[in-house]
């Protein structure tokens, strides 16, 4: 299928709220790496797969935001999206894995990772 009917069928499954069915017809063009850079279908497709993908699959989002990044065109502003978007999710890997604190107060008794550990040796 071309990329216009692609675009076309995924719009018309989003605008259905089949989310998972048009991003499959959005991937069928944001794959593709051998497009003109200034082919705005394939900018469109590949932030539309990176959305759908935030929450599904944050690696795989950054991917397609990068990409967008990688060719530069600020398409409807989709460049600036893409960087904004890639460092919310860099945040959010961040947040994700910033180590358990030493200690945590639950109504004022507080509990140490020493503690815990030797509960575990018991």
């Amino acid at each position: 299928m071309d990329p216009y009917t692609n675009l076309y069928l995924g719009n018309y499954y989003n605008h259905k709220i089949k989310k998972a069915q048009a991003v499959e017809y959005y991937k069928r063009i944001a794959d593709v790496d051998n497009y003109n850079s200034r082919a705005w279908f394939w900018v469109e497709a590949l932030a539309l797969t990176g959305e759908y993908y935030k929450q599904e699959n944050r690696e795989l989002a950054k991917r397609y935001f990068r990409k967008i990044v990688d060719i530069g065109w600020n398409l409807s502003g989709l460049l600036d999206k893409a960087k904004k978007e890639l460092k919310e999710l860099q945040r959010g890997q961040q947040n994700f894995k910033k180590p358990l604190h030493e200690k945590v107060n639950i109504y004022n008794l507080v509990i140490s990772k020493s503690d815990i550990v030797a509960d575990k040796g018991k």
